[in-house]
């Protein structure tokens, strides 16, 4: 059986999130239905080495749009399947919650609209079933929690190394939610990405490139025994099947 699976527009995911869902449970074909790879044109010479896809722009940055933006794109792709024939039995969402989950506020509102998509997708596919894998606040935080399949360790200065502010900084993050943003207060991305940088692990971190290459490292079943969020929706796909 075909699992369809959608993320944020995001080139960390795209990079990486297939081999991810692999290393959960390997008994399935894998199909991503959000979000779409925009055709490319022939190369020029010069960039004839560059390998790293494209997203379309209707596609780009969705998540930073609210769960909302996310999920109309999904529903849409799901009924262009249904036009087509198409049986979707089992679709895997893995998306960034931006301090959501966090804020006991805003928690209500974000469930309900989770609560809301689901009843329009069944509404299409009566018995679809939907998994949910929730990166609070962002993935770079799956890079932190498996830190040392990753990267290696390594001094940053005469009294800390990497994985000690790596742990420092997990404890320390406040998941302040910020209204007018609709997202985190402190991005989680860019200090993970300061940190790397001061630390001279990478001279500029770039989600298309490293993010993507510490997302095929990672080792599910670490997130899904350090993190609880991440962890029902892990649990769910691992034992599909089963």
């Amino acid at each position: 059986m075909k699992i369809y699976y959608a993320h944020g527009g995001g080139y960390t995911e795209l990079g990486g999130m297939k081999e991810f869902l692999l290393k959960i449970n390997s008994k399935f074909e894998y199909e991503r239905i959000f979000p779409a790879i925009a055709s490319k044109p022939k190369p020029k010479r010069k960039n004839l080495n560059k390998k790293h896809p494209t997203i379309k722009s209707e596609d780009m940055g969705v998540s930073g749009k609210g769960k909302q933006g996310l999920f109309n794109k999904i529903l849409k792709r799901l009924s262009a399947k249904k036009r087509d024939g198409e049986d979707v039995h089992i679709l895997v969402i893995i998306d960034d919650t931006d301090c959501k989950l966090s804020n006991s506020k805003i928690q209500r509102q974000f469930l309900n609209s989770v609560k809301e998509f689901e009843k329009q997708a069944k509404a299409l596919y009566k018995d679809i079933r939907i998994i949910f894998i929730w990166v609070e606040p962002e993935i770079e935080k799956w890079f932190c929690l498996d830190k040392s399949n990753c990267f290696p360790n390594k001094p940053c200065s005469s009294s800390k190394d990497l994985y000690r502010i790596l742990d420092e900084f997990l404890q320390s993050y406040s998941y302040e939610y910020d209204y007018s943003k609709d997202a985190c207060k402190e991005k989680f991305s860019e200090k993970f990405a300061q940190i790397l940088e001061e630390c001279e692990v990478l001279k500029h971190y770039s989600k298309k490139v490293d993010g993507a290459l510490y997302l095929k490292k990672v080792n599910p079943f670490v997130i899904e025994q350090r993190d609880k969020f991440s962890a029902p929706g892990i649990r769910k796909l691992k034992t599909l099947g089963g």
